[in-house]
């Protein structure tokens, strides 16, 4: 089984692999812990210990993000989060920590059934209107620009492009998707990801960002055939 920074287990979330099959983890609690690759594979190791310290499990922080969901708050197994969507939703904590809820439910719509109400704000930007996938914004410092709803949902684009100026590239964080794209690692303006169909490609990143590539090109092939 191939672990990717990104992965959870249990209440434990994947940060680095390191040698011998040794892997990173944080904890839903916060604390960092080293765990053989076997361990979280085969779910003898859920959390940093504190689950079984003979104590209840600690809140999940708010500003933790699973998918597209930021927590926002937590009471018991219910978890107040926020999509990237702007909608709320209150997440089962199981569910929530074990990948089965990853979004509002706009995750499974086409994307023009996804309305960004207006005044959202996404870094610099702030929404002034939207239709299907292109969402009119107007930055911090005056610019108007209409950028693509998943490059902005996903933190890709953050301003008109003012913050970018004499800085080096953000890097996309691993786990990101576009389309059937996974991304796996960044550098610079070539971004390594995984297709759904299992084979890894590198893209550029305004291309990946923009919409243009949303496959390893096995949507095409299947179109030909």
């Amino acid at each position: 089984m191939s672990i990717q920074p990104g992965d959870r287990f249990g209440h434990l979330t994947v940060i680095e692999i390191q040698a011998s099959d040794h892997i990173l983890c944080k904890c839903d609690c916060g604390n960092e812990k080293v765990v053989p690759q076997t361990s979280l594979t085969d779910g003898s190791v859920k959390s940093c210990g504190c689950i079984t310290r003979g104590r209840k499990p600690v809140p999940i922080a708010p500003g933790t993000r699973f998918g597209m969901l930021t927590v926002v708050s937590s009471d018991g197994n219910d978890i107040l989060c926020r999509c990237d969507c702007g909608n709320e939703k209150t997440v089962n904590k199981y569910s929530l920590t074990h990948g089965n809820t990853k979004s509002c439910g706009c995750r499974g719509k086409s994307p023009k059934t996804v309305s960004i109400a207006p005044g959202t704000r996404f870094g610099k930007l702030t929404v002034i209107s939207s239709e299907g996938p292109d969402v009119l914004c107007r930055c911090d410092c005056g610019n108007e620009k209409t950028v693509d709803q998943s490059a902005l949902i996903n933190g890709v684009v953050k301003s008109c492009g003012c913050s970018n100026r004499g800085r080096k590239s953000v890097p996309i964080a691993p786990g990101t998707r576009f389309g059937r794209l996974t991304v796996i690692s960044s550098e610079g303006l070539n971004i390594l990801c995984q297709c759904d169909c299992g084979n890894k490609t590198t893209v550029n990143k305004y291309v990946l960002a923009h919409g243009n590539t949303k496959s390893c090109g096995c949507l095409k092939r299947k179109i030909d055939v």
